[in-house]
């Protein structure tokens, strides 16, 4: 299962569907840092999934426009559990998926930052990927299609 823009030629992938991204931050962080729109958060703020080298482009959006961000982040990682923990400590502002923190959202532990604008540019969509084989097994079958099942709550 992997979150990507696109997939390589090689690959076979079975598309779950788009996963909605924003920027989201401790409440207690967003209560003492306040931003109108995301060209307001300062380098050194953003933590993200890495991006190719020092600076990271994102593409953010609202209904009227779209801006592409260029920003130094304090924190990457690849690993969306380790960004979701340090937002959760106040490093920052995090651009997770939504489902990584609809129970933080709820709790109120949480806040979207600039709730008005998406983001794009960190992999938008949810796919189940396999090696190319013209017969897949039956069990590369059965697990194809629970994972498709199980996992239809994490797209948008």
């Amino acid at each position: 299962v992997r979150l990507a823009k696109d997939v390589q030629d090689h690959l076979v992938a079975r598309d779950l569907g788009p996963v909605e991204f924003g920027l989201y931050a401790h409440s207690d962080f967003a209560k003492t840092h306040r931003f109108a729109n995301p060209t307001e958060i300062p380098h050194g703020v953003l933590i993200l999934p890495p991006g190719d080298g020092k600076t990271y482009a994102i593409t953010i959006r609202n209904q009227q426009e779209e801006i592409a961000l260029k920003c130094e982040p304090y924190l990457t990682s690849e690993h969306f559990p380790f960004l979701k923990q340090s937002m959760l400590k106040g490093c920052g502002v995090a651009a997770l998926p939504h489902y990584m923190v609809m129970d933080e959202l709820r709790m109120g532990s949480v806040q979207r930052v600039c709730p008005d604008w998406s983001i794009s540019g960190l992999g938008d969509r949810l796919y189940i990927i396999t090696a190319e084989d013209r017969r897949p097994s039956q069990a590369v079958k059965v697990m194809t299609d629970f994972l498709r099942t199980n996992l239809k709550r994490f797209v948008s």
